[in-house]
């Protein structure tokens, strides 16, 4: 079952690492920037400080995603080189997305940027959910039909 380590296929491997890449990225950039930036030492005295001050609930959820993603994204990558995808860490966000698009795992009304569905969960060719771009387009397509077939 993807997400928690058994991954049944190479692509359900893709599709949890396209989930944190950003566009543009490779895996080891997305780690790169996961990982922060370097905490300088003439900040550590304020970084003490507010520390003590205790953390904002907002930030420790965000920092636990983070710390989930940069201990998640490596075992990913692992699992990846180890099934003989030697390239996992040079291959962009785009490039993983149009391997899935091939593969039929991600359908053609998926907004970029948006999470991705496991590949047992989406099923291509059936309906987009509602107020997608394909939902407006249908839409538009149907009132130009409309248009067409009242002016003949």
């Amino acid at each position: 079952m993807p997400g928690d380590g058994h991954w049944e296929s190479n692509d359900d491997i893709i599709m949890e690492i396209l989930n944190v890449l950003r566009l543009r990225e490779t895996v080891l950039t997305a780690l790169a920037r996961i990982g922060g930036p370097k905490q300088k030492s003439k900040n550590k005295w304020a970084n003490k400080k507010a520390k003590q001050k205790g953390p904002d609930a907002d930030d420790s959820g965000k920092e636990a995603e983070r710390k989930r993603a940069i201990e998640h994204l490596p075992v990913l990558a692992d699992q990846a080189m180890a099934r003989g995808m030697a390239d996992i860490y040079e291959e962009t966000h785009e490039q993983f997305v149009r391997q899935m698009r091939i593969a039929g795992h991600i359908p053609d009304y998926w907004i970029v940027g948006t999470p991705i569905q496991s590949s047992t969960a989406i099923a291509v060719g059936a309906s987009p959910p509602s107020g997608t771009r394909a939902d407006v387009d249908a839409e538009l397509l149907g009132d130009l039909d409309e248009l067409d077939s009242s002016h003949q």
